[in-house]
């Protein structure tokens, strides 16, 4: 009983630990796009949907892959909508990539 409480809690920590280093990097790069630096803004948000592809290897263990890829999807378009012209489609697109993000934690709680 031990094992398992050890290997959920390990779990949750590192589902929850990668989500939000994602949710960190969304905040910073919106961040530089609230203080119009765009072009930094949407290499910001590149490599956020670049280190968050990259942790979907270790939470495709923990969460449904369909969340996943949407997460995923979301944060690739991201960058685009760091323009000058697009405060509010930037506001709303970050909201809802952020909102996935809490669904994926949500996922892996609603397991246990």
């Amino acid at each position: 009983m031990a094992a398992l409480f050890v290997t959920v809690f390990g779990s949750g920590k590192a589902v929850t630990g990668s989500i939000e280093k994602s949710r960190q990097e969304l905040r910073t790069a919106y961040s530089l796009a609230l203080m119009q630096q765009y072009e930094t803004a949407a290499q910001a948000y590149r490599a956020a949907a670049e280190n968050t592809r990259k942790r979907s290897a270790l939470l495709c263990l923990f969460v449904r892959r369909s969340l996943l890829d949407k997460i995923n999807e979301t944060m690739e378009t991201l960058e685009h909508y760091a323009l000058p012209d697009n405060p509010a489609d930037l506001a709303v697109e970050t909201a809802r990539a952020l909102s996935q993000l809490d669904q994926l934690e949500a996922s892996f709680i609603a397991v246990f």
